[in-house]
């Protein structure tokens, strides 16, 4: 990262569950981060996970890079924070405290509603044709 790209660590929700669980009959551990609010759970790999865990709100990103790299001995590249990031943004698992979040936020709600287009080709557009002489009815 270079240091012109000061990018900081945003707060994560905090009603997030971050859970190791391992499967029934197998010795592999799955990782996920529940999600109380939208009733969601996000699979996550164990890289991911000791990320989340140690996650510093408010640090400066390369340093962070540096922590887990010094600590954990795991190396992250920009990529992937940038792909975490993205992952974290779009699920709705970042604090929306600051004044210009609602503003995403609203937007975000704004894009998923769906047009009047796609609500009358989905919604219930139907009209009776009698079963018996319908070529009066089409003519």
């Amino acid at each position: 990262m270079n240091a012109g790209d000061a990018l900081f660590l945003p707060r994560l929700r905090a009603d997030l569950e971050i859970q190791a669980k391992a499967e029934m009959g197998s010795a592999a551990t799955e990782f996920v981060v529940h999600d109380p609010l939208q009733h969601r759970f996000f699979k996550i790999d164990k890289k991911t996970h000791k990320v989340l865990t140690h996650w510093r709100e408010g640090m400066e990103m390369s340093a962070f890079a540096d922590h887990l790299k010094s600590q954990l001995n795991l190396v992250v590249s920009s990529l992937q924070f940038k792909q975490l990031m993205e992952f974290l943004y779009q699920s709705n698992l970042i604090d929306v405290s600051s004044d210009d979040d609602w503003r995403v936020l609203s937007q975000r709600q704004a894009n998923s509603e769906p047009t009047f287009f796609t609500r009358a080709l989905n919604g219930h557009m139907f009209f009776k044709v009698p079963v018996l002489k319908p070529l009066r009815f089409l003519d």
